[in-house]
């Protein structure tokens, strides 16, 4: 199954680095997205933010609220129990 997502955004919020027992850095922050999409032959104007994961090494590239920058990665659950969505990011783009 394919699950893939590219998305350009401004980092709006990032809480503090931590880490997971086994040491892997973890980054959580939001993305905000706007932009202006086609949709049945009409412009559709998309303004949303998301919630975002990154886990292992690319958690120390230092990314900082106000950059703009492209994030690539997939969706899941924030967790086994949750149906919220979160973004887990495996690549970033300047």
């Amino acid at each position: 199954m394919l699950n893939k997502l590219e998305l350009m955004g401004e980092v709006v919020y990032m809480e503090p680095k931590r880490f997971t027992p086994a040491g892997l850095p973890i980054q959580t922050f939001r993305i905000k997205h706007e932009s202006t999409q086609s949709e049945a032959n009409l412009n559709k104007l998309v303004n949303m933010e998301i919630e975002s994961i990154i886990i292992g090494d690319l958690a120390n590239k230092g990314i900082s609220v106000g950059e703009k920058l492209l994030f690539q990665g997939f969706l899941d659950k924030r967790s086994k129990k949750s149906m919220k969505i979160i973004y887990h990011i495996t690549n970033i783009k300047e």
